[in-house]
Parts: structure tokens; C-alpha cells; sequence
């Protein structure tokens, strides 16, 4: 799966009262900006199922699944960020993105 997630800005101002509006004086204010973002997700799954009849009244049935779900990783750009040490706070630690 490689889903695409574009780039946006978005911001939020808020003023506390008329004054505020006309003297252009923001009380509280937020803005973010994106960057766009490229997932590439790889998964594979196999079945393999069998069913054996020993006698009329008697049958088995097998089955086998293999999966492989690997970490994702990006078509373009950089790749996520890993984050470690979140058991405590005090130890959380980031480490460098490598472009690809």
C-alpha cells in the first residue's frame, strides 16, 4: 500500500473580546504546517490448507498462515522517525531520519 498525504497549513487564531478584534491583539493562536508524507506499507500473507478423509465419518483438516509484516518505510523523502526510551520521559530520545 503506498498512500499519499499532502502537504497543508492550517492555523487558528482566537480573540477574547472586541478590543482585541479592533487593535488586532490575538489571545491565543496555533498554526501547523505539513510537509507531504509517502508511507510505503509492505505485507504478505500465505494459506496453505488441506483436508484428508480417512474414512467416511472421519476427516482432518490442516492449515498453515505465514505472515510477513515488515516496518514501514517511505517511497520518497525521508523515513519516519523512530522514537525510544518511552518508558520514562526523562530518557525519550529520537533518532536521525536518512533520506532515501
Amino acid at each position: 500500500m503506498t498512500p499519499t498525504a499532502n502537504p497543508g497549513l492550517f492555523a487558528a487564531y482566537e480573540y477574547y473580546n472586541e478590543a482585541a478584534v479592533d487593535s488586532n491583539n490575538v489571545g491565543y493562536g496555533f498554526g501547523e504546517a505539513t510537509a507531504a508524507a509517502y508511507p510505503l506499507y509492505t505485507n504478505f500473507s500465505a494459506f496453505i490448507q488441506d483436508e484428508w478423509h480417512a474414512l467416511p465419518r472421519l476427516n482432518a483438516s490442516f492449515g498453515l498462515r505465514w505472515d510477513v509484516n515488515p516496518a514501514p518505510g517511505v517511497t520518497a523523502g525521508l523515513m519516519p522517525y523512530t522514537v525510544t526510551g518511552l518508558d520514562d520521559l526523562s530518557t525519550v530520545s529520537q533518532t536521525p531520519a536518512e533520506p532515501i
